[in-house]
């Protein structure tokens, strides 16, 4: 009987779509083989941060190369926690701890590990550097660099979310993937019949922005509502944990709401006549386009938000420039704020049980 080990680490962030993510994967494993036999292992953030002795000692990691939170007792708990539960599987839910993948593949090489790739983080990490002109983490660069080509090279399988990130891994480390599986989730969401023949307003057309204060996500807020907003007749409603902070970035007025961490997103996917997705940055695939189409809504979107998605002009519209977003939001003609097209799409490409298949042929493929 093979017995999982799932390793992941979490931030001080809310419910991000990475960390949906990483739900998911989680989900899928013990669905796969039994939750009495599926044991998890999540890295914390350091506490106290600010405590000297709590800075002395990132530094202690960072020369060692850690990242993901990972400190040398951490990494001696997970080895001695495998050496007793005499694990087959272990499953590393970040490239970013591709160093626990060697020192693992090194003490126990009969184990079979699995890393899932959400991004390519040193792309994602360079970014993210550059967008929040955050160049006193330039450090994390190699950082990721050594983490994710030691994922490769003690990885039994890598899979990764798209195509994308599997032809970068190939330029990148000289790896092929062993599977694409894309962003799925269980769909919780059952539309009401009455609900399905609301009327779009096309005179006054109302937008929907989901996600967190993240900085892709405030990158591209910031850009749509300089660029675009001031010269359409649109309302935009943007809802996501922790957005209030975006009111210090961009001035809410009739066009604009900001809404922080409510509890229950329904009513505003309900009430919208189409998603704006305006992601300029990142990796890997964007949960909230996912969710999107689980919703049934139209989605106007850049090549980012879109990348890993089977979309066509039924489902979505692709912008790339202020000129592209102010055109399509002008010339959009919808008859129902539900799309039927979209919400089919999800059940066929992006739900929970269409990535459990490719799971379970990853685990057992030798």
């Amino acid at each position: 009987m093979r017995r999982f080990l799932y390793i992941s680490f979490t931030s001080e962030q809310s419910f991000t779509g990475g960390l949906q993510c990483s739900h998911r994967n989680l989900q899928s494993i013990e669905e796969l083989f039994g939750k009495e036999y599926v044991d998890s292992y999540i890295i914390r953030p350091y506490q106290n941060r600010n405590f000297l002795s709590t800075k002395i000692k990132r530094i202690y990691d960072i020369f060692q190369g850690y990242m993901g939170g990972l400190q040398k007792e951490k990494e001696n708990e997970i080895l001695r926690k495998i050496a007793k539960s005499h694990y087959t599987d272990v499953f590393i839910d970040s490239s970013l701890l591709g160093l626990l993948s060697k020192k693992i593949k090194k003490i126990f090489p009969n184990i079979r590990i699995y890393t899932f790739f959400h991004n390519i983080e040193y792309n994602f990490v360079k970014a993210s550097v550059i967008v929040n002109r955050d160049y006193l983490r330039y450090y994390w660069l190699p950082l990721a660099r050594i983490n994710e080509k030691s994922a490769c090279k003690y990885s039994d399988k890598v899979i990764v979310l798209n195509e994308r990130d599997a032809a970068e891994l190939q330029i990148k480390y000289k790896r092929m993937s062993d599977a694409c599986i894309p962003i799925t989730f269980k769909s919780n969401y059952v539309i009401a019949s009455c609900e399905k023949k609301q009327l779009v307003d096309n005179v006054h057309k109302q937008a929907l922005f989901v996600g967190s204060y993240f900085y892709g996500n405030v990158e591209g807020l910031k850009w749509f509502c300089k660029e675009v907003l001031p010269y359409v007749d649109l309302r935009l409603t943007i809802v996501g944990a922790g957005m209030s902070q975006l009111k210090s970035d961009v001035n809410e007025n009739e066009k604009l709401i900001i809404l922080s961490d409510v509890p229950d997103l329904t009513p505003y996917y309900e009430k919208a006549d189409f998603m704006i997705l305006p992601i300029l940055s990142g990796g890997g695939m964007k949960v909230k386009t996912a969710e999107a189409l689980m919703y049934g809504k139209y989605i106007l979107a850049t090549m980012e938000a879109l990348t890993g998605y089977n979309v066509n002009s039924s489902i979505a519209i692709q912008c790339d420039s202020a000129d592209e977003f102010i055109c399509a939001i002008k010339n959009l003609s919808l008859k129902y704020k539900y799309n039927e097209y979209s919400r089919k799409l999800f059940d066929e490409k992006y739900s929970f049980d269409v990535s459990l298949k490719l799971f379970e042929l990853i685990f057992n493929t030798k």
